[in-house]
């Protein structure tokens, strides 16, 4: 898959459309459905290669896909189309038929690889901490004045690489504070407020190779949104699990 097949606009409205349905925590690291979403099956017909029925707006499709619903007896769900202007009907794969459930357990078992880092560090004061597969964490950026002590404690836990998301809210304190705790800093804004589009982009090769070499604690101010958003695309655009493997 090449991002430059997408339009930036209907890429980012994909991903926004994700993050903001109820249950999007259980759809991203749980269930893997909203990854389906940058398959190129979720906008051409895995069978033929044909597009898609598309719906000019998500009301449209909704009331495609309860007509579908109450036709073929199993749900269906609408998405915004990370490759075109329109919004799609699909089935996740709970709904197609069983043998294809039986994967469940595969998928999970990947999400809850034990994760080294997370259980060292869990014991400390660390807001949001979180772990990001089995090769690092996440949390809340530890910027502030009192929190020194913990960047020495993440280090000697085996945390080897900061990750900082954060740009117009970004410190060179901070910058300075982090390698002098003996930690590599690695400042990868991903805001589209206030950073170039582009420039997002161009920094997705040293953000995926980072996490794939692991031991890295990635965060923005509150380990929230932008986080979300950087590991979202690390799953989706450079994927531990083979795409294709990755439920919809």
């Amino acid at each position: 898959m090449r991002i430059n097949e997408m339009k930036i606009k209907n890429l980012f409205f994909a991903i926004y459309d994700q993050l903001t349905r109820k249950g999007a925590w259980r759809n991203i690291f749980v269930t893997h459905n909203a990854f389906g979403i940058f398959s190129r099956y979720s906008h051409t017909a895995r069978g033929s290669g044909k597009q898609k029925m598309s719906y000019p707006t998500k009301a449209v499709a909704l009331r495609a896909a309860k007509a579908m619903s109450e036709k073929h007896g199993v749900h269906f769900s609408v998405y915004k189309c990370a490759w075109c202007d329109g919004w799609h009907v699909g089935k996740n794969a709970q709904n197609k038929v069983v043998h294809e459930n039986k994967s469940g357990a595969n998928n999970l078992s990947v999400v809850n690889k034990p994760n080294a880092l997370y259980e060292a560090l869990m014991r400390y004061p660390i807001v949001d901490l979180a772990p990001v597969y089995d090769k690092g964490v996440r949390g809340r950026t530890m910027s502030g004045r009192g929190s020194n002590w913990l960047l020495a404690k993440v280090r000697d836990a085996g945390v080897k690489v900061i990750i900082d998301l954060r740009t117009a809210d970004h410190t060179d304190r901070y910058d300075r504070n982090v390698v002098e705790a003996g930690l590599e800093y690695h400042s990868l804004p991903i805001d589209s407020r206030n950073t170039d589009v582009h420039q997002i982009i161009s920094s997705l090769p040293l953000l995926f190779e980072l996490m794939d070499k692991g031991g890295f604690y990635i965060a923005c101010a509150m380990g929230r949104h932008r986080t979300d958003i950087a590991i979202a695309l690390y799953y989706v655009m450079h994927p531990s699990v083979p795409f294709e493997e990755v439920r919809r």
